[in-house]
């Protein structure tokens, strides 16, 4: 009888873990020879012969068990199953490797070459096919009849489908929780750009009422921009309070603050009307990690500030001008 898919995923598994283990122990003993050889610096040697160990170590697995007298790794021989050519009889070592080597095919190809086996008459694997193999029972014979599928058990379905589901859950969850803090950062920067935007709009604003007035507005009413929401000296655009404060040249500013729903905040901008560069003050280590790229440095510590001009340290005030 065929092997299904459902027991040949089982049989991989099984196949897969013993792999991991075998090769975690050898690259152990391994490792150490070569740190002898390479050094402890991490040469393009040392992660090539690393590679080549792993290959070797899998292919010399498959290959070597398929075409022993069991026909079979330990995860196929658990499973109740065995690779034989089209005919019933024991394959080759050489005939085991190309079929080893097809399986990088399957792979390539979304997986779609290990899937065949569900659809085509033989269950057969594109690595099969390729290979002329047959994966069938132990028990088959060449001298057997008409064949059909085995059928697997409720322990092998669990093993070979909801194992690899799982498996596959489990990557996706820690592709997740690696990209989910990028993913995060990339929002707040957007939030902040767009604040720093605003920033500019309402110190340009001010500039001109300085012009015609000789002070800065003291709310947002008596600004040419009346931003929504806005009312006095305060506007809450989204998680940040915008703070208008100070009507002489060099002492009138804007301040942003960043607020979170706990009523704290991790970093606060602000910029003088006059001036040309925002000043981000972090608060806390996360605040830190988001200034030190706005200001255009390569870190920052909690409570620190920097300018946009690429200095450490708040931006300075602007020199009243003299004629």
């Amino acid at each position: 009888m065929y092997a299904g898919f459902i027991r040949r995923s089982a049989a991989f598994v099984i196949d897969n873990i013993i792999v991991s283990i075998a090769g975690g122990l050898i690259g152990l003993v391994a490792g150490f020879f070569a740190t002898l050889f390479f050094g402890t610096d991490r040469s393009l040697g040392f992660y090539l012969f690393s590679f080549l160990l792993g290959i070797a170590v899998n292919l010399c697995y498959f290959a070597i068990f398929e075409s022993s007298s069991w026909q079979a790794t330990p995860g196929k021989k658990a499973l109740g199953i065995k690779v034989t050519d089209l005919n019933g009889q024991r394959i080759s070592f050489a005939r085991a490797t190309g079929r080893w080597a097809g399986k990088f095919l399957s792979a390539a190809i979304l997986y779609i070459g290990y899937l065949m086996c569900i659809w085509t008459h033989k269950k057969q694997c594109l690595q099969d096919i390729m290979a002329g193999c047959l994966v069938v029972s132990k028990d088959y014979q060449p001298t057997d009849g008409p064949v059909g599928t085995m059928k697997s058990p409720f322990w092998v379905w669990l093993l070979g489908l909801f194992v690899p589901l799982f498996a596959c859950l489990l990557i996706a969850g820690s592709c997740a929780a690696l990209a989910l803090p990028a993913y995060f950062a990339a929002v707040e920067h957007s939030r902040l750009q767009q604040t720093a935007t605003f920033m500019n709009s309402i110190s340009h604003s001010q500039q001109r009422q300085f012009m015609r007035r000789g002070q800065f507005a003291r709310t947002y009413n008596e600004l040419d921009i009346i931003p929504p929401a806005a009312s006095g000296t305060s506007w809450q655009n989204g998680l940040f309070t915008l703070v208008l404060s100070g009507t002489g040249y060099s002492e009138g500013k804007v301040t942003a603050v960043r607020q979170n729903t706990d009523g704290s905040s991790p970093y606060e901008l602000s910029r003088y009307y006059w001036s040309n560069h925002i000043t981000c003050k972090s608060k806390d280590e996360y605040g830190a990690a988001i200034c030190a790229p706005f200001c255009g440095i390569d870190s920052l510590a909690a409570n620190e500030s920097c300018c946009t001009s690429g200095a450490r340290g708040q931006c300075p005030p602007p020199v009243p001008q003299t004629r």
